[in-house]
């Protein structure tokens, strides 16, 4: 592990980044909070990035200052264990002049014409280092450079720099989410929701400046339709899916329609490492309790799936939002993927992207389904067009769908269920062997229930599935699984991304 790498992993373990939602000063809600005051907790810590941080700064060309600061008061413990390894002498600039004493704005000794060099912890609009800087300027000092340790990437940065001062960052945002996720210290949608909302606060700063066009299109939109498997791995959660299906070399999600969460546990603890996705009816276990979370989560971690929960959430927007985060059930705590209709997915798609664009931390992806496997429904061709026509409208929302043959549809994970192994189990039905369903109509995933829970041996019996579905998966794409092994350092390990949100993985 690198030394830059080595200190992100101790940053987080000290609490130094933290996930969740935050105020910011701005009243901006953030998904993370760079708490650097608590390295003067942490004194090994601290001694370590000191070291570090001295060692950039001697590296730097044509630096050259005679004082120290920190911006107050993130900037101030760093800036005086810096000035103490590199006995060099400090100034400390106030939050607030005082109104009593001295009332200076400055303490220390701060002559004219001393070169200062800043040491700001965290930059968001780069507001508070500007304020330091010309209060130092204003008792005159002259600013040599700001040392910037983590750059929120919303265009702080760039302020300082248009200003025509010099600026020296040691970590960007983007880059310390991918060092934690890359060494599974957070996770995937964790991951994502720090980028997201990083990418989306720059372009906010960039139309400011004029330098977006809001009536280009998406990059997603703009690729050439034939380079269908750039474009289903440029979506991190795919990727990830892909990922996962050839490493543990199976399609197969199992769909656990017991009676008990107590009987299902013990099935799925026999089939968890032949899967990449459980499925799960939560409302039909007559068990459930608030153990159920912990559990299948859990098990999700040791074993490496996903967990999608079969609701079909088909009511009003709010009320449908309110069955998926609320309730007794509680999905979002638990589940990355949740089911929808497509009789009311507009409204609730409109009102799942407001949620989401309001920074709303929201856990769980749409998972539409736009056919079903049954004779007698009303899922036409024009019903299906529709909520294709939906999904491409919210990429980020529904990233994976449900169908049965929709070959044409290139850029989705698509799932589906009524599958057999080498036979048709019920004359009438839409059940189909697991060739059929993913070498002739395109699927990626079978979703198998009966078949495995109501076997005498069902960790045989997902074994034989798992197996099938590889052997098919291979089949029908070669060129994928290549692609997502190629793609899988340059999306994967260096985070690039198209601006879509990745729903949690494990």
């Amino acid at each position: 592990m690198s030394q830059t790498s080595n200190i992100i992993k101790q940053f987080y373990q000290a609490g130094i980044l933290q996930y969740g939602e935050f105020k910011l000063k701005s009243s901006e809600k953030s998904p993370y909070y760079f708490d650097f005051r608590r390295i003067i907790s942490f004194p090994e810590l601290s001694n370590l990035f000191t070291e570090y941080l001295c060692n950039i700064i001697k590296k730097q060309k044509d630096l050259e200052y005679t004082k120290i600061a920190g911006v107050p008061y993130g900037g101030i413990p760093i800036a005086v264990s810096v000035g103490n390894h590199m006995n060099m002498p400090i100034i400390m600039p106030r939050k607030e002049k005082k109104d009593y004493g001295s009332k200076k704005e400055i303490e220390g000794v701060l002559e004219v014409g001393d070169d200062v060099l800043i040491i700001e912890d965290t930059v968001t609009s780069g507001s508070s280092a500007l304020e330091t800087v010309k209060m130092i300027e204003r008792n005159g000092g002259l600013v040599s450079a700001v040392i910037v340790i983590m750059d929120r990437e919303e265009g702080g940065v760039e302020n300082m720099e248009n200003a025509g001062y010099r600026v020296i960052t040691l970590f960007k945002i983007c880059d310390i989410a991918n060092i934690l996720v890359s060494n599974k210290l957070i996770e995937d949608f964790q991951y994502e929701k720090i980028t997201f909302y990083a990418n989306t606060q720059k372009k906010k700063y960039m139309r400011k400046l004029g330098n977006i066009d809001e009536n280009q299109k998406p990059e997603e939109e703009t690729n050439s339709t034939d380079d269908e498997y750039s474009t289903i791995l440029r979506h991190r959660l795919r990727a990830s899916l892909l990922e996962l299906i050839i490493e543990k070399q199976s399609a197969l999600c199992l769909s656990l329609d017991t009676s008990t969460w107590e009987e299902g546990k013990k099935i799925l603890e026999q089939c968890a490492d032949k899967i990449v996705m459980v499925k799960t009816h939560v409302e039909l276990y007559e068990d459930f309790s608030d153990t159920f979370e912990t559990e299948i989560k859990e098990m999700a971690a040791k074993y490496r799936f996903f967990i999608m929960e079969d609701r079909k959430l088909a009511d009003i927007d709010k009320i449908s939002w309110r069955q998926m985060m609320y309730g007794r059930f509680k999905i979002d705590n638990w589940a990355s993927f949740i089911t929808c209709h497509g009789i009311t997915a507009k409204s609730f798609m409109d009102y799942y992207q407001q949620m989401l664009n309001s920074k709303y931390p929201v856990n769980i992806a749409l998972c539409l389904v736009t056919q079903m496997n049954v004779d007698n429904n009303l899922l036409d061709s024009k019903y299906t067009k529709t909520c294709l026509e939906y999904i491409n409208k919210y990429p980020e929302v529904s990233p994976i769908i449900v169908c049965q043959c929709l070959p044409n549809v290139k850029d989705r994970i698509k799932l589906t269920p009524g599958v057999s192994l080498e036979h048709d189990w019920i004359d009438g039905s839409q059940y189909r062997p697991v060739e059929t369903a993913i070498t002739e109509q395109g699927n990626h995933i079978v979703i198998v229930g009966s078949a495995i829970i109501y076997a005498d041996k069902p960790n045989e019996e997902a074994a034989l599935f798992a197996a099938k579905s590889w052997e098919c998966f291979q089949e029908s794409y070669p060129n994928l699984i290549e692609e997502s092994k190629r793609f899988k350092e340059e999306y994967l390990n260096k985070g690039k991304k198209n601006g879509e949100l990745l729903r949690p993985s494990f």
